[in-house]
């Protein structure tokens, strides 16, 4: 691959308006310099700046990561540009290639391949180590690694088990000292409630298909207009898909905090749900409301997505209610 040196000596710029004859031979006799008016200078390529073309090729990386995740072709992300120092050598040596890092690492943990994932963070960690992003990122695949170890996805025990137990704590609660209070807001009191509430329609729906009364529970108590078994069965998916949904929104940096509206805690009690509405101290934007939906829907369709699963689980929850011989499990996800 040529460097952005070699390219700009061989890139000339427009021709200038031709000279006398005379004049051109006399030019052709003087010494070449670096001032050369004909060439582009070191730090300069297609008459922009350097640092703004790197700036603009990371972009365009990040971009291409980004739809290759959403058809979730991690192997093509890692085949594409791992290692970094190899497939794109200018952002590495600008110092610019951490964000691509992620996302690289953020794929070799779809791919179970943990070990470099945690490698490539903790890389990145060393040139930034305040980075909050970078730090739950790393917190978030060590969990994975033990996750895929319990489930015999991998094979982790003995002392490697227990220094990514640490890894994972040291660098969860690094993370937790860095993390921005706008991401705090967002990830407590919109995200997750949003992201709940999707869920619990999802068994509800799953509930009636299966002709079962989604208000008569078994847990939570019986409550005027609270759907109480799907408040029962939702549970064991909010960690294993609610809070990882949304803490991969935040890892592949999909939300920021400039996607929310804040506002001033207003009252404690309100008239109707209109007014409550409009005085919540955090809100989603309508842009950030489709990102977050076609997300979403993104790991709940196809013939292994989460949608199935639910359905599986609540016709599995009926079985045991019609047949005492039978046993209900919960899902592993």
């Amino acid at each position: 691959m040529a460097t952005l040196e070699s390219a700009a000596r061989i890139i000339h710029r427009p021709d200038t308006p031709s000279a006398p004859a005379a004049s051109a031979k006399t030019a052709s006799r003087e010494p070449e310099t670096e001032s050369r008016t004909d060439l582009f200078t070191q730090d300069e390529l297609f008459g922009v700046k350097k640092g703004q073309y790197i700036k603009k090729a990371r972009a365009r990386v990040l971009a291409d990561i980004e739809s290759l995740s959403g058809n979730c072709r991690w192997q093509d992300i890692v085949s594409l540009y791992h290692p970094v120092e190899d497939k794109l050598p200018e952002l590495d040596e600008a110092g610019m290639a951490d964000m691509v890092k992620e996302k690289i690492a953020f794929a070799m943990g779809h791919l179970k391949q943990f070990d470099d994932a945690i490698s490539l963070l903790a890389a990145c960690i060393r040139n930034d180590p305040d980075n909050f992003y970078t730090r739950s990122s790393l917190a978030y695949t060590a969990y994975s690694s033990l996750f895929a170890a319990k489930n015999r996805e991998i094979f982790l025990a003995g002392a490697p088990r227990a220094r990514r137990i640490e890894l994972a704590h040291e660098n969860f609660t690094r993370a937790r000292k860095l993390r921005p209070d706008g991401v705090t807001n967002c990830y407590r009191h919109a995200m997750l409630s949003f992201v709940y509430t999707l869920l619990t329609n999802e068994v509800i729906s799953a509930i009636k298909t299966c002709g079962l009364d989604p208000y008569l529970g078994s847990l939570h108590e019986i409550s005027y207009g609270r759907p109480s078994l799907a408040c029962d069965l939702v549970e064991e998916y909010r960690a294993p898909v609610g809070d990882r949904f949304v803490l991969q929104l935040l890892n592949r940096k999909m939300i920021r905090p400039e996607d929310f509206v804040y506002r001033k805690p207003g009252q404690k009690a309100y008239t109707d749900e209109k007014e409550m509405t409009s005085n919540r101290p955090v809100e989603m934007n309508p842009q950030l409301y489709k990102t977050f939906l076609a997300a979403y829907e993104q790991i709940m369709q196809g013939p292994s997505g989460n949608r199935n699963t639910i359905q599986a689980q609540v016709r599995s929850f009926a079985d045991f209610l019609l047949d005492k011989e039978s046993s209900y499990r919960p899902v592993k996800l």
